[in-house]
């Protein structure tokens, strides 16, 4: 248990030390073992790290976390094929395949392989159905492979055997959501609110829906609201300057837009719409500057240009 505490707080000294610790007093344990081989991996000794999970092998060839640590290995090597064959092998011995099965599912979506991801994404859901990871790869699977209607109806069919899991009415929005039904992605996320009133993501993409259905003092209310539920978010500021331009509530959106680029100076886009906010106002002096740090932020995006040049 703290082994797993020093890995999931990220502090590897510490982790190291524990480790060292646990094998000097037990140096058997397959567990302690496999441990280290994380530790070495995570670290870059991939071969130190492979070398030892062969030792354990050895001994202990029915042990799971062998072959998903060894996937994770070869995955970060990009040996896709050998990380998808260790996968495999752990299901054979895992108690918990959700997990094994998430691991071969996003190891598929970084291969652009996406109707072998959602394959074994959804056989992971259907596992565990609360397993918002698994439902979050899944909605990417789905989008990528350009299926977000069969995403609709799979995750429809999930709601209807777990009415209550807010992620599958979350996800069940984002799918809705990509193919233009806002009024659906509306309600989903309303649901998804009413079982978890918590979920500022599902807050945040109530915004979207209801910006994209032109009702933007309503986005605006949500998108505020989602501030009592997490820090600030400068997406939300550059999204709340939007709406107040769609509404040619200028000097509100400048306001905004200048929030987002002050809580995060790199954004590009926030750059660019105070550029062409100024130019509505005649202020084009003042526009240009911003046009030029937003195109200093991002050279290769042609619109960025276009509207430079529109400008000018």
């Amino acid at each position: 248990e703290i082994i797993d505490y020093y890995f999931n707080s990220g502090n590897p000294v510490n982790l190291k030390k524990v480790i060292d610790f646990a094998l000097d007093r037990y140096p058997f344990s397959a567990d302690f073992k496999i441990a280290r081989a994380q530790f070495l991996a995570y670290n870059q000794k991939t071969q130190e790290a492979l070398k030892l999970l062969n030792d354990v092998e050895l001994v202990e060839p029915s042990n799971p976390d062998i072959y998903t640590t060894r996937g994770y290995i070869y995955s970060q090597m990009g040996l896709s094929e050998q990380a998808v064959e260790n996968y495999k092998t752990a299901l054979n011995y895992t108690e918990q395949p959700d997990e094994v099965m998430i691991a071969l599912g996003t190891e598929f979506l970084s291969q652009e392989k996406y109707l072998d991801a959602i394959y074994y994404l959804k056989k992971a859901v259907k596992h565990n159905p609360d397993n918002d990871y698994a439902l979050s790869e899944l909605f990417i699977g789905f989008d990528a492979a350009s299926q977000l209607k069969e995403g609709v109806d799979f995750f429809q069919q999930l709601i209807d055997e777990n009415p209550y899991n807010h992620f599958a009415w979350f996800n069940f929005g984002l799918c809705c959501s990509k193919i233009g039904e806002h009024d659906k992605a509306l309600e989903a996320y309303e649901y998804a609110i009413a079982i978890n009133e918590k979920f500022s993501s599902a807050y945040f993409n109530k915004a979207n829906a209801l910006a994209s259905l032109d009702r933007f003092n309503e986005a605006i209310d949500v998108y505020k609201e989602t501030f009592s539920h997490e820090d600030p978010d400068p997406t939300a500021y550059y999204y709340i300057g939007e709406c107040y331009e769609q509404m040619n509530d200028y000097d509100s959106a400048l306001q905004y837009y200048n929030k987002c680029i002050k809580k995060q100076p790199e954004f590009a886009d926030a750059w660019l719409a105070i550029g062409i906010v100024l130019d509505y106002q005649n202020r084009l002096t003042e526009g240009i500057h911003y046009l030029k740090k937003a195109i200093e932020l991002n050279k290769k995006d042609p619109e960025y240009w276009y509207v430079f040049g529109d400008v000018q």
